[in-house]
């Protein structure tokens, strides 16, 4: 028989690992892999364990995608509003409404316990590594975070007004 070169038996040492070739051809490669350093190498790596990701891995990286996709929606929506708006000659009321709604959450983060008179003294150490943490990252303060959820309502609110004070 001729000499099987070592790109068919590097093809065939996936199934050849599993046991799923015949028996005459898993003596062909066992043959070849007793003189061949190379594939022995190759075939030593096919019996390695493969690192899977562990269950909360995938739940972490779930939560991460469904994170982006809520913000995506959130930064989509009010502007397609304001279009929506514009073509029906609501832009006035729509503008209102847009102004009402940000000082409505503008003012609701303020009610959130960031400052340090609703803090005891564990819970302010804790707050300010965390915030450490988010600087680090380049996130930003709490504030920024929060103001910037609210950019898709004011930047239509801003336009409007640039463009009344500019106007010739």
């Amino acid at each position: 028989m001729n000499e099987i070169t070592c790109s068919v038996i590097q093809d065939l040492l996936p199934n050849y690992a599993e046991g799923l070739i015949s028996p005459e051809t898993a003596a062909v490669i066992r043959d070849h892999l007793e003189t061949c350093p190379d594939c022995r190498r190759l075939y030593e790596d096919y019996q390695k364990p493969v690192d899977l990701p562990r269950p909360d891995e995938i739940k972490a990286d779930k939560k991460i995608i469904r994170k982006i996709w809520l913000q995506s929606l959130w930064y989509l929506f009010w502007p397609c509003l304001y279009a929506v708006s514009l073509k029906a000659g609501w832009e006035k009321q729509i503008l209102i409404a847009f102004g009402i709604f940000a000082s409505v959450i503008f003012a609701a983060l303020f009610e959130y316990p960031a400052y340090d008179i609703y803090f005891d003294d564990d819970k302010k150490k804790e707050y300010y590594v965390k915030e450490g943490k988010q600087l680090k990252q380049g996130n930003g303060n709490w504030l920024v975070r929060n103001l910037v959820w609210l950019l898709p309502i004011i930047v239509p609110m801003l336009v409007e007004l640039a463009s009344r004070l500019f106007a010739v």
